[in-house]
């Protein structure tokens, strides 16, 4: 059986086949209607069963009526289901979120996980037990927060190396966002393990700026941009 597996973030959505390493990207508020989907998703997709997992309201819904059209099954993820991972509040959790964790158990049963996205989000798993998670703004809505409340500020490209001051005002913003998100991720690995007495545990990181930021994170971190689609 060939599944296709669909994240819906707030701005991307993502989808790919189970045994393909591909990754094809759509813009989320363009998901309008299955049509959409007919018309955009590759045509070369061959798949048996499809699996969504949603954070948008309703995009999830228009997936399933997408599978129904071809008479293919399909499972929304959500909360009645089962998962490796005990989470005490299992309610307040994105599916997105579970299927991230789920996914990070092949590395190990307590890890720190960080996903880059329109949010920058914190987890910690202790013994396949939930601990806790943070929410801070991504690196492109905090570019946007400082666009549109600063009138000198133009957008500025975030990727390539950067330094810890700039000298112009494109050079000092890059500078500011990416170091600035730098220093957030490693304060937070560093501040769970202190707080939970943790010598080496696994780290895991995600999203679009991840391959631009580790490069300057003391801690030690892997990137696996598949968590989502393996959990």
């Amino acid at each position: 059986m060939t599944i296709l597996l669909v994240d819906i973030g707030n701005t991307y959505t993502k989808a790919k086949l189970d045994n393909s390493s591909c990754i094809f990207r759509l813009e989320t508020s363009k998901i309008l209607d299955k049509d959409y989907l007919k018309n955009n998703l590759p045509k070369e997709y061959k798949y048996d069963f499809g699996i969504i997992s949603s954070v948008s309201i309703g995009k999830d819904k228009i997936f399933k009526d997408y599978f129904d059209s071809l008479g293919i099954p399909s499972l929304i993820i959500n909360n009645d289901l089962n998962f490796g991972i005990k989470y005490p509040k299992i309610n307040e959790l994105g599916a997105d979120l579970m299927c991230l964790m789920e996914g990070c158990l092949k590395y190990s049963d307590t890890f720190i996980t960080i996903s880059l996205g329109t949010a920058s989000v914190f987890l910690y798993v202790e013994d396949k037990v939930f601990k806790g998670c943070a929410i801070a703004p991504g690196l492109l809505s905090s570019m946007d927060g400082l666009i549109n409340t600063a009138s000198m500020i133009e957008n500025t490209e975030l990727s390539g190396d950067y330094e810890l001051l700039g000298f112009d005002t494109k050079s000092s913003v890059r500078d500011g966002l990416l170091m600035g998100h730098t220093f957030m991720i490693d304060g937070y690995i560093d501040a769970i393990k202190k707080e939970h007495k943790l010598n080496n545990p696994k780290v895991l990181m995600l999203g679009g700026f991840s391959n631009t930021l580790v490069k300057n994170l003391s801690n030690d971190v892997t990137i696996d941009q598949d968590l989502i689609f393996d959990g």
